[in-house]
This record gives C-alpha cells, sequence and structure tokens, in this order.
C-alpha cells in the first residue's frame, strides 16, 4: 500500500504538483495522464521510493515495483521480459519455474525427480502468482497466506509424464 499526502513536486522553483492525499492499495493499478513534464515520471519515482518529493509524506507497506521508462537505465543484455519482472522482483522466481520446466521435460525422468521437480515447479508458480513475499508493517519478509494455491493436477501429472517421456 502506498499512502501520500500533501505531495508537493517541484521544477527548481516551478510547482509541478500538489497532491492532497494520494492512496494506492494492494492490487491497485494506476495510471498518471498528463502532459510532458507536467511530473508523472517524477511522481511514479517519488511513490517508489527512488526520489523525495520537496514536500508531503510518503507511507509504504510491501513492495513497490516500479520499472523506469528510461531504457539506457537498463542492462542492455537483459530481455525485456526480465525487466518487467524484475520490477516486481519476479526474474528469479520465473528463472526457478523454467528451470523446474525443464526438469519435468526431460526425456526419462524417474518418478521421484519427476515429482520434487513438480513440487519446485507448484512453489515457484505459487511465488510468482502471489508476488513471492510481502513485506510486514515493522519491515520484516512474512509469507503470503494463499487462499488460492496453483498446481499441477494429479489427473494431469500422468498426461504430462506421457508427453515429455
Amino acid at each position: 500500500m502506498i499512502a501520500a499526502s500533501e505531495i508537493e513536486l517541484r521544477a527548481g522553483s516551478e510547482l509541478l504538483l500538489l497532491a492532497p492525499m494520494l492512496r494506492v492499495d494492494k492490487g491497485d493499478r494506476i495510471c498518471l495522464v498528463g502532459r510532458n513534464g507536467a511530473g508523472k515520471t517524477t511522481l511514479s519515482r517519488v511513490l517508489a521510493g527512488e526520489s523525495a518529493p520537496a514536500g508531503g509524506g510518503i507511507k509504504t507497506t510491501g513492495t513497490v515495483g516500479y520499472l523506469p521508462q528510461d531504457p539506457r537505465t537498463a542492462d542492455p543484455d537483459q530481455l525485456a521480459r526480465s525487466r518487467v519482472l524484475s520490477a516486481r522482483g519476479l526474474d528469479a522466481v520465473s528463472l526457478r519455474m523454467a528451470k523446474a520446466a525443464e526438469a519435468l521435460a526431460m526425456p526419462g525422468i524417474n518418478a521421484e525427480e519427476f515429482d520434487k521437480s513438480g513440487e519446485r515447479y507448484n512453489r515457484a508458480l505459487d511465488e510468482f502468482e502471489t508476488g513471492a513475499i510481502e513485506v510486514s508493517e515493522e519491515g520484516s519478509p512474512e509469507a503470503v497466506d494463499r487462499d488460492r494455491r496453483s498446481h499441477i493436477e494429479p489427473d494431469r501429472v500422468g498426461a504430462l509424464h506421457a508427453a515429455v517421456a
């Protein structure tokens, strides 16, 4: 969650934006619209914690994903998909999913390794779908209580195993 009050953004002495109150709750998506130079990128950077406002205060709980619009700030060898996922801290989780899926598809994989790889894949998928971890009010990571778990259904395991064998 992001809660901002009396946010003031300036370019030198020019006031770009004065926002009395802004709140973004978990799961919300926002869109900033305005003319060039209106302060959209500056506000995004401030809300993500990458720079400070000229005035006002911001309180965040949990993680805040921010993907800079300037491609020069990125690693030129990084794929666009990885860059987008890294804004939410999901690039490593995606890599673990890919490795587990690769292990599941290995010809001649035995049942025990298939089960272990399936469990690794399911854990990574669960992390990916829930955003991995959340940060508590005190700032310490804690596991997310998941209402909905994704997994390979038992009846599909046989079909998947047969398809890759």
